[in-house]
């Protein structure tokens, strides 16, 4: 097999993994015997949710809007997030780049409106116990897709910069030191570039990739369902090395060739999606600690008085920031990151050289 039926190979084989993955957590937590079972149940509790909603509605709308303020904001910024995104896309697939430079933006892109769905589902599931099976399906699509983008997106630098792992890298590139950042700095020295060097940094995302389901997998089977709790500190450990070696080679990359990426905004792109990636793990944990948390009422708790579980609302307050920062940030710092207005700088940048 050639170099480039290798590459596709490896294409085809990381996105099939990553389907699989998602099909299996979905195996594991959806079963459809009981899904049957449990339609009626759902059906239920779905009105007994909403139905407080809808009468107060009725009676008192503007009071109603009022008290579902943040549900309201979740689903503009869902929706300001799809369409935003849908434009971005739109006017990539009419541009001048590579098949698979679009292809790639589009996997990037696709994380804003994944996050906010996936998010938005979960605000409105949150007070429903049976569905704790869906809601794990959803936040773990969420965390899997994050190590996809950023495995897209070293492709996308190498893309620009010109380097395949299927093809000799220009001479130009060669030899240049690679400066990766605190803390692999520290250990890794006198790193220069070459085609073994672009297989390792390749190597580093995709342990993040692959490493990324089996912790989702491995820790609600076995903090969450069997109780090993303490478990969970080691794998969140095991985490911040996976994580810290694929975000370094994203930034050994880019110091390396900041002068040829600087027409796409390389920093742009890369803080937009860091920006994203931070939040949504770190911002759970914030609000954890905002002392009388409980005193505040659940999203959909219309009663006076009347308060929910901390863990529910802390569900509920996470996902509904992720939906509106979704939408009325990171949906617009994409939309400049990605523009295509970019190649047109690229386009200059290059006739200007020549």
């Amino acid at each position: 097999m050639g170099k480039g039926g290798r590459g596709k190979l490896v294409e085809t084989v990381r996105l099939g993994v990553t389907f699989v993955v998602v099909a299996i957590v979905g195996c594991i937590f959806l079963p459809l015997t009981e899904m049957a079972e449990q339609a009626t149940k759902h059906k239920m509790e779905v009105i007994e949710i909403f139905s407080p909603m809808l009468e107060a509605i009725g009676n008192d709308p503007k009071a109603a809007v009022q008290d579902n303020l943040m549900v309201i904001l979740s689903a503009v910024g869902t929706l300001l997030s799809i369409i935003i995104v849908a434009q971005v896309c739109w006017r990539h697939s009419h541009s001048k780049e590579s098949q698979r430079e679009k292809a790639l933006i589009e996997a990037i892109l696709l994380m804003l409106p994944l996050y906010a769905v996936c998010s938005f589902m979960v605000l409105l599931l949150s007070e429903m116990p049976s569905a704790a099976n869906v809601i794990h399906l959803l936040e773990a699509t969420k965390e899997i897709y994050e190590a996809v983008v950023l495995h897209e997106f070293l492709e996308l630098m190498y893309s620009y910069s010109d380097i395949s792992r299927d093809k000799p890298i220009p001479k130009a590139l060669l030899g240049r030191h690679v400066h990766f950042g605190p803390p692999l700095d520290w250990f890794i020295k006198d790193v220069k570039m070459d085609e073994a060097l672009v297989k390792r940094l390749e190597g580093w995302t995709m342990q993040f990739v692959y490493f990324r389901p089996f912790h989702i997998v491995f820790d609600l089977v076995v903090v969450h369902m069997l109780g090993y709790h303490w478990v969970g500190n080691l794998t969140f450990a095991a985490y911040m090395v996976s994580t810290t070696y694929s975000l370094s080679s994203l930034i050994g990359f880019y110091h390396t060739f900041a002068k040829e990426l600087q027409p796409y905004a390389p920093l742009a792109k890369f803080l937009s999606i860091k920006g994203v990636v931070f939040l949504t793990t770190y911002q759970k944990m914030g609000l954890a600690l905002i002392p009388k948390l409980d005193q505040f009422q659940c999203f959909f708790n219309l009663e006076d008085g009347k308060h929910c579980n901390v863990d529910v609302l802390i569900d509920q307050l996470a996902s509904a920031l992720v939906c509106i920062e979704m939408g009325f940030l990171f949906s617009f710092a994409f939309q400049e990151a990605f523009s295509i207005k970019w190649l047109n700088v690229k386009a200059a940048t290059t006739k200007k050289e020549d």
